[in-house]
């Protein structure tokens, strides 16, 4: 679990009235940062800058002037520049209050925070930390033949996106299915133009052939002409702002143009690599703003970059950078990452625009191989990620430890690079831009509909496991995220429902042997019999034909997901997704291209036909309510009620928690028998998104007693935490 130690620090800055950043770190020479209290602020910002004597800045005000002539201060200036139409919200946030004093290189960063220290109208006296991008040295890709789904040209060097176990290029020959499942997430979502991703990196070459298509266009600006037309404070910010360079030029950069392409290159568009959001290739997929505070010059504006990409339009911010030193902040960062958090996704009135309000903020975890406190991403109010590499295991590189958020492929990535050029790099930077571009698509799939909240949980909670839990919640996985949470197929639970006429065609092999899925026992597709049979532990409901035979298994948690198993030799599960098809009816397609079942239902929800790919004939698979054109069926009810009646005295251990709960499934009542030497602070019922509601059980010894009588009827999580923070997760039928 992450500390927030960013926000104990600032609550001794409110008792003691002062305080001084760690100065073991490495830091900027010459410069430091005050926030001043705001009656001092006021008077601050109708006074006129002058210069001394002896060429020292004077702002007139004793004590300032005072502990600017003993550090030989030259500047005084805000840190977050004046706001133009946005100025209202920055100092709604404080950010006015911020202020950074030039001064002699010569004079120690330590005499110069003395000099400021004892100000009672100062609150935070901080250094400013010197920052890195976090990657390694690129290699140069080389071009050879390949057959993918997409037409990247180096499309199937992009294991992270797919992996066969055989891919090409350098990251070839890993483990099948160590990726993060990108195909299949793509045939529900590709990408929307109105999610802006900012990416506070080195500068993104915006010229590039799979880039410039999908880099954000601020439509107020006109370029070149040395004003700032849209009044957002900036000048000539067509695709960002170069905050190093003080430009609104954007300098192309190593680092910056990588982590770009991972995000949002133009996919399918016959040229280089594929995006993660990058579109289909007709120009849709989303867009990135280039925030470069790694400038050609100097690096700087990491805390004005969060509020610039806020106030223009970006609800997701990409930060593939950290601090030379564990342990280390600028409390001006941190308040502008908050600022960004809350102000994302509203214009300059307060008004919600853009496809979410709240702005998610997601960082490398860093390079280091260690369990320290490294921020940004130790900061508990941003994701945090962690490398890993084409065989899931943990890239050795990558930071580690309780407050590492999620895992996603950081080694041996191939993308973007300037001047038109492509190229592999790895690291937690690289790693980073999968989680954003994931994160841009839930976002895409499901604008106007959803918070940051639940893209954090989506993205953390869909995660496939690895074999070790120091990387977050595991390795991340983009269709799961996008999956809906769905009604329940049947149309209403407390019905009888038959199935009818279940009648599954053959696929062959190639030397004719029978491969996947085969008839419900006989050729003339009359209707036999299945069953339906609740498995209370594991939250699903089995639907077998009688007679078993090489009938396809059926796995369903009643919502709009299920799972077939397959006949084949290796007997697996696969899942099938929702797709709107028209006229009223909705497609149910498998994960795996390589998978032959595929579904439609209408728009009630009910299972209408099904096809195993082999002929493309299709065959109907139809929930009929008992009792209305039943007369063939021969099916056994799925009557929901029979089945609580009969498992209400079921007292069920679940076998990963060693918790027992009862009755399963539940009525009114869950009852969990928990140890009494564990207290749980927290107790918690999750739904499949994530989203948790907390409830207060009665305790009656070692029996907590919860009300379940208000959720719908499905399947639940209970999540307990106890008092150390340790938290267990125990699935439930109601």
């Amino acid at each position: 679990m992450k500390k927030n130690y960013a926000s104990k620090h600032y609550l001794l800055v409110v008792i003691f009235s002062m305080f001084i950043s760690l100065l073991s770190g490495q830091y900027k020479e010459g410069v430091i940062r005050i926030k001043l209290k705001e009656t001092k602020a006021v008077l601050i910002s109708q006074a006129k800058l002058t210069t001394s004597a002896k060429g020292y800045a004077m702002i007139g005000d004793s004590a300032l002037d005072a502990a600017m002539q003993r550090c030989k201060a030259t500047d005084m200036k805000r840190v977050f520049r004046p706001g133009g139409k946005f100025e209202a919200k920055h100092r709604k946030h404080g950010l006015h209050l911020w202020y950074e004093i030039t001064f002699d290189k010569n004079v120690p960063i330590e005499s110069a925070l003395k000099s400021f220290q004892g100000i009672q109208d100062i609150s935070v006296l901080e250094p400013v930390h010197e920052k890195i991008k976090i990657g390694g040295d690129p290699i140069p890709v080389e071009v050879a033949s390949l057959n993918s789904p997409a037409n990247d040209t180096f499309y199937d060097y992009q294991w992270h996106y797919e992996n066969t176990g055989s891919n090409s290029g350098n990251g070839g020959g890993g483990t099948v299915d160590a990726d993060i499942d990108l195909p299949e997430a793509w045939t529900i979502e590709t990408g929307n133009p109105d999610v802006i991703v900012a990416v506070i990196d080195g500068g993104i070459d915006v010229s590039h052939e799979d880039l410039a298509t999908n880099m954000w266009v601020n439509a107020g600006e006109i370029a070149g002409n040395g004003i700032d037309d849209d009044g957002n404070g900036y000048v000539d910010d067509v695709n960002g702002y170069g905050f190093g360079d003080s430009s609104g030029t954007i300098g192309a950069s190593n680092h910056g143009t990588h982590v770009g392409g991972t995000v949002a290159a133009v996919t399918n568009n016959n040229v280089g690599v594929a995006g993660v959001a990058g579109g289909n290739g007709s120009g849709d997929g989303v867009r990135m703003m280039s925030c470069a505070t790694f400038g050609s010059v100097t690096n700087a504006g990491f805390d004005e970059a969060f509020v610039y990409a806020a106030d223009n339009g970006a609800v997701i911010a990409q930060n593939s950078w950290g601090y030379i030193q564990a342990g280390v902040f600028d409390q001006s960062v941190l308040d502008a990452i908050d600022y960004f958090i809350a102000e994302a996704g509203y214009d300059a009135a307060g008004n919600a625009i853009g496809p979410m309000q709240g702005g998610i903020v997601i960082f490398a975890a860093g390079n280091d191989g260690t369990d320290d406190e490294w921020y940004p991403g130790y900061y508990d109010a941003v994701m945090a990620v962690g490398s890993t590499d084409n065989n899931d295991n943990a890239s050795s590189f990558s930071n580690r430890g309780d407050w590492v958020d999620i895992a996603a492929p950081g080694s041996t990535i191939v993308s973007t690079y300037p001047n038109n050029g492509y190229a592999y790099n790895s690291g937690t930077s690289m790693a980073c831009p999968h989680v954003s571009g994931v994160a841009a698509l839930i976002v895409s799939q499901y604008a106007g509909n959803i918070t940051p909240t639940e893209v954090w949980s989506r993205l953390v909670n869909s995660t496939d496991p690895l074999s070790f839990d120091y990387l977050g919640s595991g390795r991340l996985n983009a269709f799961a995220s996008l999956e809906a949470v769905g009604e329940p197929i049947f149309p209403d639970p407390n019905k009888t429902y038959y199935i009818d006429n279940p009648r599954w065609d053959v696929r062959l092999g190639a030397d004719g042997s029978q491969d996947a899925f085969t008839t419900s026992r006989n050729t003339t597709g009359d209707s036999v019999e299945w069953t339906i049979t609740p498995s209370p532990t594991e939250g699903y409901y089995y639907i077998d034909c009688v007679g078993g035979g090489n009938a396809p298994r059926i796995r369903t948690d009643l919502s709009q997901f299920a799972d077939m198993q397959s006949t084949n030799s290796a007997g697996t599960w696969t899942r099938w997704s929702l797709t709107d098809v028209g006229n009223g009816e909705y497609q149910l397609t498998t994960l795996k291209t390589s998978d032959y079942m595929r579904m439609r239902v209408n728009s009630t929800g009910q299972v209408e036909t099904v096809t195993t790919g082999f002929n493309g004939n299709w065959t109907r698979f139809v929930f009929v309510e008992a009792g209305t054109n039943s007369a063939s069926a021969t099916a056994r009810t799925n009557n929901r009620n029979d089945l609580i009646s009969a498992a209400t005295d079921t007292k069920v251990e679940d076998s990963n928690t060693k918790t027992l709960l009862y009755p399963i499934p539940a009525i009114d009542y869950l009852n969990v028998a928990v140890d009494e030497k564990t207290d749980y602070s927290k107790v918690e019922i999750v739904d499949w998104s994530g989203m948790a509601l907390k409830v207060d059980p009665v305790m009656d010894g070692n029996n907590m007693k919860i009300d379940v009588s208000r959720l719908p009827k499905g399947v639940h999580f209970l999540r307990l935490t106890d008092s150390k923070g340790a938290s267990k997760v125990v699935r439930f039928i109601r």
